[in-house]
């Protein structure tokens, strides 16, 4: 009997106990959808965030690094149809954008562009380059001594393969010297016949087939002899599979 007249009290109290949760959510729903006085303002998808999850804004005058990326890019394509002064601007201006750089990926894109510039100004900074901190921007600035070519990259790819302590600056600097095809690079890269890591010995006899036109193989001896004495040494062949293999280089 007790437990049938309790069922009804439960009965109200939980029926009132619905009618407050209803309403609540109806308030907060109400809330949502009319935003709130202090400007923040959710919807149902979650488009827009509450003023404390708002990311800064940029701070004025700063350009991400993607964009600074986008701009070098784009400036180098423009030098390829300017004339000499507008690409001695362009030289000039990426030249103040790597002197403050400290993103070691930036200055390499940079280095990058001045090697495809026709310009003093980018001598100047390539010459700079060698001297860089970064691997990756001495090798960038090896290979674009390569494309420029003449004296002064003669100078500097020799100054690479003589001392730099990185062995992937040093080779890239190897191929260089058989991309200038300099003269003076046949003694550069005799010495590097007697380098005590074969890799860069294999790459200056790359690089002297490109150099000198001649074709002795893989064989140091004979590259050294030749060197040494001006002529090809007597006996020396090269068999099919090395001339083969020399086509695809």
């Amino acid at each position: 009997m007790s437990q049938l007249l309790r069922d009804p009290v439960r009965i109200k109290v939980e029926a009132k106990m619905r009618s407050v949760i209803l309403v609540a959510f109806l308030s907060t729903v109400i809330a949502v959808l009319s935003g709130c006085r202090n400007g923040g303002f959710v919807d149902l998808n979650g488009l827009h965030h509450m003023p404390w999850a708002e990311k800064p804004d940029r701070m004025p005058g700063v350009i991400a690094p993607h964009e600074r990326l986008s701009l070098y890019q784009s400036l180098t394509q423009e030098a390829r149809h300017a004339d000499s002064g507008r690409r001695e601007e362009i030289a000039t201006r990426l030249a103040r954008e790597i002197k403050d750089e400290v993103d070691p990926m930036l200055r390499a894109e940079i280095i990058r562009s001045l090697g495809r510039i026709d310009s003093p100004t980018s001598l100047i900074v390539l010459e700079a380059a060698m001297k860089d901190s970064s691997d990756r921007v001495r090798m960038l600035a090896c290979e674009a001594w390569g494309r420029v070519g003449g004296d002064r990259a003669l100078v500097a790819l020799e100054a690479a393969v003589a001392s730099d302590p990185c062995v992937d600056v040093r080779l890239a600097a190897t191929r260089a010297l058989g991309e200038i095809r300099h003269p003076g690079a046949i003694a550069v890269l005799g010495r590097g016949l007697n380098d005590r890591d074969p890799a860069i010995q294999y790459r200056s006899m790359q690089s002297l087939k490109q150099v000198t036109g001649e074709n002795f193989g893989d064989n140091v001896g004979h590259w050294q002899e030749y060197i040494a004495t001006g002529r090809p040494p007597e006996g020396a062949s090269v068999s099919l599979a090395e001339r083969m293999q020399g086509m695809f280089r």
